[in-house]
């Protein structure tokens, strides 16, 4: 294989190591949940997200010597032994995953030798690229709103982050008391009440369905949209308060393999 693997910062394709296979490629396992549906033959289904995915690695380990094949071993099996890896197995895309399995048969003629095969299992599925930011300035006024769009790079949809600063709190300007974000393709919202200023800035975390002021719990209504792939727009709308604010949205874009 040409491309680098490393897995918790090992490169196991350099040196004392060669990967000889590497499956991953394939889509996560899908949980399916059903119900049964009243007086028809049929089935109806009530869940359908992706669970989790098994990456199974075959390589060798090789050395001069039986002392340098056991402690090329011996790394091996701590870096793989570590929870919640680091596996990357294609230049800017990582998996979190754990070694489920590892299978090492010896051969007893050869001693600089030794063949491994070793699962991984992903139970976050997808494979996730650097960050990547997009920011932007809205002028304070009466309901001071922004219509923007994002280019949601991947192949599965984002769940970003959203940060909301205040601007101009340490001048006077009035707080922000509410605000409201929509996610145009669907028409989805998730509106926010509170008081936010320069101190206590807003964070929308798609990824972990939550609100917080200043890092504090907040309470919200409204749906976390599931934003692309691809081009989307969304409109960012203050309910209560004059005050301009600076955005930034965060997200890693996600994909199958």
């Amino acid at each position: 294989m040409s491309q680098v693997i490393t897995v918790n910062g090992l490169d196991i394709t350099s040196g004392a190591y060669i990967v000889e296979e590497a499956t991953y490629h394939q889509q996560p396992v899908r949980d399916i949940k059903t119900t049964g549906v009243s007086r028809r033959s049929a089935t109806k289904k009530t869940a359908l997200e992706w669970k989790s995915k098994d990456i199974i690695i075959k390589g060798r380990v090789f050395s001069t010597s039986y002392s340098g094949l056991l402690n090329a071993v011996d790394t091996l099996q701590q870096n793989f032994a570590v929870q919640n890896l680091a596996l990357q197995l294609d230049t800017n895309r990582t998996y979190t995953a754990d070694l489920t399995k590892m299978e090492m048969p010896s051969q007893f003629y050869n001693l600089t030798m030794i063949q491994y095969n070793a699962t991984f299992t992903a139970f976050d599925p997808f494979a996730y690229a650097p960050q990547i930011l997009a920011s932007g300035t809205v002028n304070s006024g009466p309901a001071p709103t922004i219509s923007g769009s994002l280019t949601i790079s991947g192949t599965v949809y984002a769940l970003p982050q959203l940060s909301i600063y205040p601007k101009g709190a340490s001048n006077g300007v009035a707080p922000i008391y509410g605000l409201q974000v929509q996610y145009t393709p669907t028409g989805e919202l998730l509106t926010v009440s509170g008081i936010f200023n320069y101190a206590s800035p807003v964070l929308i975390d798609y990824f972990n369905f939550q609100v917080t002021n200043g890092g504090n719990a907040q309470d919200y209504t409204g749906i976390f949209s599931r934003f692309g792939p691809g081009q989307i727009n969304y409109v960012i709308t203050l309910t209560s308060g004059t005050g301009g604010f600076n955005y930034v949205w965060a997200y890693q874009p996600r994909y199958y393999q």
